[in-house]
C-alpha cells in the first residue's frame, strides 16, 4: 500500500485537529476551501504534522492558496521531516517562485511564479538521500516549475523521512490548504496522481451488521449515531464489548468516476480501564474484510484505515463498487 493519508478538511472541527494529525500549531478548519472546507494557517509558522513511519520516498499533493504572495518569508509550505528535523521542503518566495531546499539550502528555484488569491495544486516528490531526487509539479506539470532533478536531499544522518508537514509560509493569513494526499514509495500508488479532490462521504443507512447498541438504546438506526459532522463525542455513539461484534454502515454515493482510494475515519475510544481492541471493517462483494487491529485510549481519536484498492477485487475502486460497499468496525477483544 502506498496511499498513506488524505484530508479534505470537511469532516471535523478546529477543536478536533489533533484527533487526525499527530501535532499542530494553530490552524482553523471551516474556511472556504476549493472543495468544501479548507484549513487556514493565520499566523507565521502555524502548521500540521503527521507521523507516518520511515520511508525514503514520499509524494505529497495539496491545494494551496496564498492570500498575499508578497507576504511570503521563505518558509516551507510542504516539509518532509525526520522526527522533527527538516530533510527537504518546498518553499514560496516573496516573488511567488517555488524553491526546493535541503532544510534551507536551496537546491532549485522555479521559473514560474504563483499569483495571490489563486488556488494551485502543488505536488512534491522527493527521495531523501545524499544522492536523492526531487520534483515539484503545479497543476499537473513540472515545466518551468521544478522538473525532475537529483541532489543531496538528506539533512540528517538518516536517509528517510517519517513526518509530513504543511505550514503557513507567510507573515499573515496567507496559507490556505485543501485536498491533501500523501503517498510513500512502496508498491501501489507511488508517483504523482495529479490534481485530486478529497470528498467526504457520511453514513446514510444501516449496513448488513448492526451488532452494536446505539446511544439511543436500540439498534434501529445505528448509522444516525455516527453520521454527525463534526463528531459530537458522547452525545451520540454506538458501543459494544463483545469480541466479534460488527457494526457496518451504508454511505453516501460518490459522484467521482476515477477513485484513487478510500480512507475510513473511525472516531473511537474505550470507556473503561483494561485492554480493548477493534478493527476497521469493509463489506465489499458480500464478503467482510477486517483492517489492522487498533488499541484505543480513553479519549476520542481518529483511527484511519486506507483502502487503496477494493479488497474484494484487489483492483482500483470503481464507483459502483464503492457505492455498494459498507464500512464500519469490529470488536476484536
Amino acid at each position: 500500500m502506498a496511499l498513506r493519508f488524505a484530508d479534505g478538511f470537511d469532516h471535523y472541527a478546529t477543536a478536533d485537529i489533533d484527533m487526525k494529525w499527530t501535532s499542530h500549531s494553530g490552524g482553523t478548519i471551516g474556511v472556504t476551501g476549493r472543495n468544501g472546507n479548507g484549513i487556514r494557517f493565520g499566523s507565521f509558522g502555524e502548521n500540521c504534522s503527521k507521523t507516518l513511519g520511515n520511508q525514503a520516498t514520499w509524494v505529497v499533493g495539496v491545494a494551496f492558496l496564498a492570500e498575499d504572495v508578497s507576504a511570503m518569508t521563505d518558509r516551507p509550505i510542504i516539509c518532509l521531516l525526520d522526527t522533527g528535523n527538516i530533510q527537504c521542503d518546498v518553499r514560496i518566495l516573496p516573488n511567488g517562485t517555488i524553491t526546493v531546499t535541503r532544510n534551507g539550502t536551496v537546491l532549485e528555484t522555479s521559473v514560474n511564479a504563483l499569483a495571490s488569491g489563486t488556488w494551485y495544486f502543488v505536488e512534491f516528490k522527493c527521495t531523501v538521500d545524499n544522492a536523492g531526487s526531487y520534483e515539484v509539479r503545479v497543476n499537473g506539470t513540472s515545466v518551468n516549475w521544478i522538473p525532475p532533478d537529483s541532489g543531496d536531499t538528506q539533512a540528517t544522518g538518516n536517509a528517510y523521512a517519517n513526518q509530513v508537514q504543511i505550514m503557513n509560509p507567510g507573515t499573515a493569513k496567507c496559507g490556505d490548504f485543501d485536498d491533501l494526499y500523501v503517498l510513500d514509495g512502496t508498491a501501489g500508488l507511488n508517483d504523482f496522481i495529479g490534481d485530486v479532490w478529497v470528498d467526504t462521504l457520511l453514513p446514510n443507512g444501516n449496513g448488513s451488521n448492526s451488532d452494536f447498541m446505539g446511544s439511543d438504546a436500540d439498534k434501529v438506526d445505528n448509522y444516525v449515531q455516527v453520521a454527525d459532522n463534526p463528531q459530537d463525542g458522547d452525545t451520540s455513539f454506538n458501543y459494544s464489548s463483545n469480541p466479534g461484534d460488527y457494526d457496518t454502515y451504508d454511505f453516501e454515493d460518490t459522484t467521482s468516476t476515477i477513485i484513487k482510494g478510500a480512507q475510513l475515519n473511525l472516531i473511537a475510544r474505550k470507556d473503561a480501564a483494561g485492554a480493548r481492541t477493534f478493527a476497521a471493517a469493509c463489506v465489499s462483494g458480500g464478503d467482510t474484510y477486517d483492517g489492522a487491529t487498533q488499541a484505543p485510549g480513553m479519549t476520542y481519536s481518529d483511527y484511519m484505515e486506507v483502502y487503496e484498492e477494493d479488497p474484494d477485487t484487489s483492483s482500483a475502486w470503481v464507483a459502483a463498487n464503492l457505492n455498494d460497499a459498507e464500512f464500519g468496525l469490529k470488536v476484536v477483544a
